[in-house]
């Protein structure tokens, strides 16, 4: 009976020890389980910052491409101005050379009227003045189309 005793005693104490490991184990793989969950939380709250972050960004390209696309709109429209413009003036050169010809032609026919005006015909007269009436005319016409244009230009 000693020996059966000896046997209970040890088996006993054998299981003591394995109840103990188990509970240490237990206990180990509760703590590792609770690891676990930490980085899960930790991971998942990485996830929706970074979530959060892209989504501010594709904001913030929506409206960086929304201005580049106002801005280029704006371009265009200061490129058909400028051009409109360059043809203005363009417009404005011609108009300014046929007013310097028109004038100088009309100078012609007033110092010819003014040196011969005994020599000509009545006929010859009459002719050279709406002539000159005629130059007139095309001068006020031109100074007009000049004035009109330089109001577009002041206009914008």
């Amino acid at each position: 009976m000693d020996e059966d005793s000896k046997i209970i005693e040890e088996l006993c104490q054998s299981n003591e020890y394995q109840k103990a490991q188990i509970l240490h184990l237990e206990k180990a793989l509760k703590q590792v389980i609770a690891r676990q969950e930490e980085v899960r939380i930790m991971n998942n709250s990485e996830i929706q910052k970074s979530e959060e972050m892209i989504e501010d960004l594709n904001k913030k390209l929506a409206n960086c491409m929304s201005t580049i696309e106002s801005k280029n709109v704006e371009l265009l429209n200061l490129q058909t101005a400028l051009g409109q413009y360059f043809a203005e003036v363009e417009a404005k050169e011609y108009l300014e050379q046929q007013l310097a010809l028109t004038r100088e032609e009309s100078a012609k026919h007033f110092q010819l009227l003014k040196a011969s005006p005994y020599i000509l015909s009545s006929e010859y007269y009459l002719e050279a003045e709406r002539g000159t009436e005629e130059a007139q005319r095309e001068k006020e016409e031109i100074l007009a189309k000049l004035s009109d244009t330089e109001k577009k230009f002041a206009e914008g």
